[in-house]
């Protein structure tokens, strides 16, 4: 989790520790600062503490109570009278669940609405827990969260370092590419996780560091995002004057990953003898994925 122990453990405090003012916990941070990587990795540590079942929702797609009881199962009687959150969270008050809503940035007033009606209706005396995902802090959530927030910064300088090693492919790649510069790349980068992924697939798909350093420099007073924004455009320039060939499109995996449906990222992990022609249709696709709004 690259140095997040201390955010982990707090995390860990309000899942399974007693000392919590509610068992909802809100966790915030700019984008790509590693929020759900951060949950996701509590859940799959921490998970055992709820033996009734653990689940992940993305707002970004449709929401409904109903759609918990599909997720934990239960016979399907049940489940068809289960279409209020109340009934839902009666449901869930026999059983110690983790739930998980991520996203939250991008859910309809009537949503957020529909989850907070299902938490203040549970009953979590059992050790049920829910953990609520957003860019920021969404003033509907305050009743139900409390104090129980919990910020998502900027990566530590040495953990920094270590993801830009690891995405130019280890140390000995690394120093050909940059040198010595490693500290300045991250700060040029913000220590942002997202950022420093885009700037070393630039590099890898050629960008010479002498001209991205004074790139960055010109585009620091944009903060994270906006620098982000600028070198994901540049990397997309580049794949699209490329052949778009395996190695290139995993290169870029950080710029992909979060738009791209998972399927079509199936068919670049598989690997591959695929045709030319039929990379360069993948990659079209992937494209324009991309580029459709989120």
């Amino acid at each position: 989790m690259l140095d997040r122990e201390r955010e982990a453990l707090q995390l860990y405090s309000r899942l399974c520790g007693g000392e919590t003012d509610t068992p909802f916990t809100g966790v915030v941070g700019i984008t790509g600062n590693g929020k759900t990587a951060l949950v996701q990795a509590a859940a799959r540590q921490y998970g055992w503490r709820f033996p009734d079942g653990v689940a992940y929702f993305s707002m970004r797609s449709e929401f409904s109570p109903t759609l918990i009881r599909d997720l934990f199962g239960g016979d399907q009687t049940a489940r068809q009278n289960a279409d209020s959150p109340r009934e839902t969270a009666l449901w869930l008050s026999k059983g110690r669940h983790l739930l998980i809503f991520d996203d939250l940035e991008e859910a309809s007033a009537d949503t957020v609405g529909e989850v907070i009606s299902l938490l203040a209706a549970w009953d979590t005396s059992l050790g049920g827990r829910a953990i609520l995902v957003s860019h920021t802090h969404r003033p509907e959530l305050q009743a139900i969260v409390g104090p129980n927030w919990l910020t998502v910064g900027q990566l530590p300088e040495d953990a920094a370092r270590t993801l830009l090693v690891s995405c130019l492919g280890g140390r000995d790649e690394a120093s050909r590419i940059v040198g010595p510069d490693l500290p300045e790349v991250t700060q040029l980068c913000f220590w942002h996780p997202k950022t420093i992924e885009s700037a070393a697939a630039l590099l890898q798909l050629g960008q010479r560091w002498e001209d991205l350093r004074d790139d960055l420099a010109k585009l620091s007073g944009q903060g994270p995002l906006g620098v982000n924004d600028e070198i994901m455009g540049r990397v997309l320039e580049r794949l699209e004057q490329r052949v778009p060939i395996v190695r290139d499109l995993l290169d870029a995996w950080s710029v992909f990953g979060d738009r791209c449906h998972e399927m079509s990222w199936r068919v670049v992990a598989a690997g591959s003898s695929q045709s030319v022609a039929g990379l360069r249709s993948f990659h079209n696709a992937a494209l324009t994925n991309c580029r459709a709004p989120a």
